[in-house]
């Protein structure tokens, strides 16, 4: 009996712990299987907002019904959150970025989605929470749960645009039979448009080799693309190192029987990570052997055949030249293509869209000579030609509506969020069979269900069989202001003629910028460091007869917060069926009916106690309504230096505290007299458009360093995108990052005059404290080296080194004029003026060559390895339509 007791015991305490063990092995499948149904939904529900970006190019939530819109933190967020509580490093590095994200604004999806995930997921689907960036418009942080029970699964990741700068060259329509030779290395990820289908089509990938490659270096043989290669055709030109010419059988199906038979064909034998690759001459298929011998002279192989080269498609196995492509490659489809040809033709009204709300030169020079106030909360400064008189009277009028609404879905998100609303509704929902039938329709439930979550009342509210009407009371949805400006001019005019305007860029001391532009900048530590952009045009002084002109522009701005809510009535109407297939869980044909109830309420806001910032347009151009015949007769003429001027250390704000003081020098001192202004604040983002041309490179400004170095820099420090609207930017000798200069490698490289960088450095290597970025970007223009026909000129060009992110679009496709980046009349040079060095990105319709033989320029592109990831780049860097998934992760 005590042994029997004790094999009972032994049996149970094994079976418990086989019972554990099977328990748990069970928790780690349903765990793994909850997550894999929140992947999916994330990629779901990214596949629907790739395909509308794709369509409208911004991800507006807030106007999309198949979401919705709340103003409080979701519940299922909060417990997400707290998951990273645990002060390790690992959590602390998602805090970091989970921080970036909005605390006030979170979308959810509405039935519609929602149906869709519980079908993918079986069920397990809970919710899905988003949340905007707090800078980029179009970013959003996904995150999904799932659950069985108790047990619940996280997935989440950022679905950003694809930046042009995510590739380190892009040229959308290449239109050249130029190739890639040996020696040739490309960093980073590249994309390689054409001209036409197939490798017949100019452009795309075209390259020269060498396969298989013999010893010594690779660059021998062939280009080295270190990065991802997309391409829409590619033309292949190959060299086999051959091992002989013999016929070739294969038995491509074990079977003891030769079945393909190549006769006497080039080919050579190479091993590859363990695999035996038999090339065959032409090169349209290869041969993967498991064995081969020689009998009677011929080559015999078992193995496959594969597709390898074929030019007339366009098309090649990437797999079988590993050394050269070293990232794979991508075959463009059409689709893309098209989409991307859409976005560069439309990028201007892309950046009028949405970077519209930058402070006019006008503006700005009247704040500066004038006093005037300027708007806090511009993202910029646009300049274009400006006309102003000194004897003027200016008279300005504002007219302000209140743009209201008594319709309820304005205020669906918190109207939703009203807890005694949902109960209301809930119950009316439940006290008519029909109705009740009808929601669990709407929600895929069974019909005989009797209870629902909020989430599912919310699901159903949102449902397009839900109508919302006859709110009680007006709610202020904006305020829109409407500016009128009419000025009669004097006698004197001044003309601001900004068509080519030159841009210098440099750091320099507080005391050096003193002695430069006088008192007004005490409010500068004479021994920090600023940053310092100096834009500089001619002025015009004249005289003309007198006129009277308006002009207009319009403002907006949205409530933040309200003094108090109102418990306000409003109708809601569900249409439903009455009549019901119970077994097959739907309606009967012709069953449609709906029920109303008219005195629903919810708080809803009534007064605005604040409101954001004013957003305002551009101005419309001066109409003359009345006088201003007449010719004109030039008094005097000088040229303006304008200074923006950003603490070094400024630039991790979101907004740049920015100084500008202005510094006229004329040419006629007793008619017009030069001056400096006083300095004004400006709070901007950085971004700055000019209306026409931009020259820049090569030139500092006196008193910063890039007057110091081997030749004169431009020096930029901190963060700009520098945009010409419609006209070209020129490109006159070296632009650097003065974060670079730090590093004594690089320092040795630009404290000579035009030395090049030695083959084997990556200025990669010298950017380990690296915070500084410029984007140059033609919105319908060209980025061009004008050509230089002095030594000077030369020397400044001379192995040029040019930091900075380049963009060059145009509005029509198919080799236009516009959307190119180029080296002007470069077959013209008679001498080797070395490389140009590109540190960042190259983003083209098209790009001309780089040099003719020995003369001229060639090419070193070094990809700037932070544009892998989107953070902390310029504002206003250009987008594309695609848009991806980055920093994914579960739990």
């Amino acid at each position: 009996m005590i042994i029997m007791a004790s094999i009972t015991i032994i049996a149970v305490a094994l079976l418990n712990r086989t019972s554990s063990t099977t328990s748990e092995l069970f928790q780690n499948i349903s765990k793994s299987q909850l997550q894999v149904d929140a992947g999916n939904v994330f990629y779901a529900n990214y596949g629907y907002l790739r395909k509308k970006f794709a369509e409208e190019s911004f991800l507006n939530l807030s106007t999309n019904s198949f979401y919705i819109s709340v103003i409080s933190t979701p519940s299922s967020l909060e417990t997400f959150l707290s998951l990273f509580d645990n002060n390790t490093l690992e959590n602390q590095s998602w805090n970091t970025l989970f921080n970036r994200f909005s605390q006030d604004r979170f979308f959810k999806p509405g039935s519609d989605l929602r149906s869709i995930f519980e079908e993918l997921t079986d069920g397990t689907f809970e919710d899905l929470v988003m949340i905007p960036d707090k800078s980029s418009l179009n970013t959003y942080l996904a995150v999904v749960i799932t659950s069985n029970g108790a047990m619940k699964s996280y997935f989440w990741g950022i679905v950003s645009p694809r930046y042009f700068s995510n590739w380190s060259r892009f040229v959308l329509e290449s239109n050249s039979t130029a190739q890639w030779f040996p020696g040739s290395v490309i960093y980073g990820p590249t994309f390689l448009g054409s001209t036409g289908q197939g490798g017949a089509g100019n452009g795309g990938l075209r390259m020269i080799a060498t396969i298989p490659p013999g010893s010594g270096s690779l660059s021998i043989y062939g280009p080295i693309f270190n990065g991802e290669i997309w391409y829409e055709n590619s033309n292949l030109d190959l060299t086999g190192s051959w091992t002989g010419r013999k016929t070739i059988r294969v038995d491509t199906n074990g079977d003891g029987v030769y079945d393909e038979t190549y006769n006497n064909k080039d080919y050579a034998i190479h091993v590859e990570n363990g695999e035996t690759w038999i090339y065959l001459g032409g090169f349209n298929e290869i041969i993967v052997a498991e064995s081969y011998s020689e009998i009677s002279g011929e080559l015999r192989v078992k193995g496959k055949i594969e597709n390898f080269v074929n030019n007339s498609t366009g098309e090649f196995n990437d797999r079988f030249i590993p050394w050269f492509i070293k990232a794979g490659s991508m075959k463009v489809d059409q689709e893309t293509i098209t989409e991307l040809e859409k976005r560069f033709e439309e990028m201007e009204d892309y950046y009028q869209s949405h970077y519209s709300n930058t402070t006019s030169l006008e503006d700005m020079l009247n704040a500066l000579e004038n006093g005037s106030e300027l708007p806090q909360n511009s993202l910029g400064l646009y300049l274009k030609d400006t006309e102003r008189s000194t004897d003027s009277t200016t008279q300005e009028s504002e007219v302000i509506e209140e743009v209201t609404s008594n319709e309820p879905e304005f205020f669906l998100d918190i109207i939703l969020q009203d807890e005694d609303f949902i109960d209301d509704f809930r119950n009316w929902v439940g006290q008519n069979d029909n109705r009740r039938k009808s929601a669990n329709y709407i929600l895929r439930k069974p019909l005989d269900n009797r209870s629902f979550s909020d989430d599912e009342i919310i699901a159903v509210l949102m449902d397009d069989r839900i109508v919302f009407s006859n709110l009680e009371n007006e709610i202020t949805l904006k305020q829109r202001k409407t500016i009128t400006q009419s000025q009669i001019t004097g006698g004197i005019t001044i003309s601001d003629n900004t068509d080519n305007i030159t841009l210098s860029g440099d750091v320099l001391t507080g005391q050096n910028l003193k002695n430069l532009l006088g008192s007004g900048l005490s409010n500068l530590g004479n021994l920090a460091t600023y940053s310092v952009l100096k834009y500089a045009w001619p002025r015009e002084i004249s005289t003309k007869n007198s006129s009277v002109k308006q002009r207009t522009r319009t403002a907006e701005r949205e409530p933040l917060t309200y003094t108090g809510f109102e418990d306000t009535e409003f109708n809601v109407k569900l249409n439903g069926w009455n009549k019901w297939n119970n077994k097959k869980n739907e309606p009967r044909n012709n069953s449609n009916t709906s029920w109303s109830k008219d005195d629903f309420s919810a708080f809803i806001p009534t007064t605005v106690s604040s409101w954001s910032d004013w957003s305002y347009s551009n101005w419309t151009d001066w109409e003359i309504t009345s006088g201003g015949w007449g010719g004109s007769q030039t008094i005097a003429n000088a040229d303006v230096e304008m200074y923006f001027i950003t603490p070094s250390s400024g630039f991790s704000a979101m907004n740049f505290d920015t100084t500008v003081i202005m510094k006229v020098n004329s040419d006629d001192e007793d008619d017009y007299p030069s001056f400096t202004t006083e300095a004004t604040s400006f709070l901007n983002k950085g971004y700055y458009v000019v209306e026409e041309d931009i020259s820049t490179g090569g030139s500092g400004i006196t008193g910063g360093i890039g007057k110091t170095l081997g030749r004169e820099a431009s020096v930029i420090d901190g963060k700009y995108t520098i945009r010409s609207k419609q006209g070209d930017i020129k490109l006159y000798g070296d632009i650097l990052y003065y974060d670079m200069l730090s590093d004594n490698t690089f320092r040795g490289y630009v404290n000579q005059p035009g030395l090049e960088f030695a083959a084997d450095y990556d200025p990669n290597t010298s950017a380990t404290n690296l915070n500084d970025m410029i984007n140059l970007v033609a919105t319908d223009g060209n980025i061009i080296m004008p050509f230089q026909d002095t030594k000077e000129g030369r020397d400044a060009i001379s192995n040029i080194k040019l930091f900075s992110n380049l963009f060059a679009f145009g509005k029509n496709s198919g080799h236009s004029n516009t959307g190119q980046i180029l080296i002007e009349d470069y077959n013209r040079y008679s001498v080797n003026l070395g490389y140009r060095h590109v540190f960042g990105t190259m983003v083209s319709v098209e790009a001309g060559p780089a040099g003719s033989g020995s003369s001229g320029f060639r090419s070193r592109n070094y990809y700037d390895e932070r544009l892998y990831g989107n953070i902390d780049m310029p504002f206003g860097s250009p987008e594309s339509n695609l848009l991806e998934v980055l920093s994914v992760s579960m739990k």
